[in-house]
């Protein structure tokens, strides 16, 4: 994970890095009081009700189903130990690259593929895997395109979702022209008609070959009105 967040962008590595520090701190405190929760999907908000004291919260998951609490005890004795080294190494790698800063890729961006014609010629598509990546992309070209950019992730609502549409679904019924760049997650990469653009930009590489299909298959619509389309994999130096 931590390798694809850094391919996808300095920002986005970052950041998880941050969040594993803060996930490993609550699970050791966790464990030295004596427990150990576990959750697939919600750790994080374990760490932070027990941080805040709220019981009742953590009960809550664990009555639906959604965690389980462990004496910390039925474990080894050197997982806590293991925990410890874990979090110096993360610790590690965040001291390391707190003062990296220049961003590569971004630079290549704005250098490169932003002046080429396919991407000065029409609406474009900039997918990504991460989130982070979307926001932190979003801010970087906001001023960069004239404010003619948008960016979509899962957290976004219905609302925005169907100006994304209005704007490069040309089976929209109500089309509009307010942006030429829409930066998206795979969230958008399945089941919606993105085809007012013609060039998609694969920003990081997804590890499945078949998501890179879908994503293309945004704009490689039947009835689109281009007689070529663009896929740009990745940004290089």
């Amino acid at each position: 994970l931590l390798f694809k967040r850094l391919e996808s962008s300095i920002d986005a590595f970052k950041k998880t890095v941050n969040r594993f520090i803060a996930s490993y701190e609550g699970f050791i405190k966790a464990y030295e009081n004596g427990e150990v929760y576990l959750s697939k999907k919600h750790s994080q908000e374990i760490f932070d009700y027990l941080e805040a004291g709220e019981d009742a919260k953590i009960e809550d998951l664990i009555s639906g189903d959604k965690a389980e609490r462990y004496d910390a005890n039925e474990f080894n004795p050197e997982l806590g130990e293991e925990l410890k080294k874990d979090l110096k190494v993360l610790k590690q790698i965040r001291d390391y690259w707190q003062s990296i800063n220049r961003d590569p890729k971004i630079i290549a961006f704005k250098e490169k593929l932003a002046n080429e014609g396919p991407f000065q010629s029409a609406k474009s598509i900039i997918f990504t895997e991460s989130q982070e990546t979307a926001i932190y992309l979003e801010s970087q070209l906001k001023n960069y395109f004239n404010c003619r950019l948008i960016a979509f992730a899962g957290s976004d609502n219905a609302k925005k979702r169907e100006k994304v549409l209005q704007n490069f679904d040309a089976n929209s019924s109500n089309p509009e022209d307010d942006f030429d760049i829409l930066i998206t997650t795979d969230v958008l990469a399945e089941g919606v008609n993105l085809h007012c653009a013609n060039v998609v930009v694969n920003y990081d590489l997804p590890w499945n070959p078949a998501r890179m299909m879908q994503r293309v298959g945004r704009i490689n619509r039947i009835n689109t009105k281009f007689k070529k389309i663009f896929i740009r994999n990745n940004i290089i130096l």
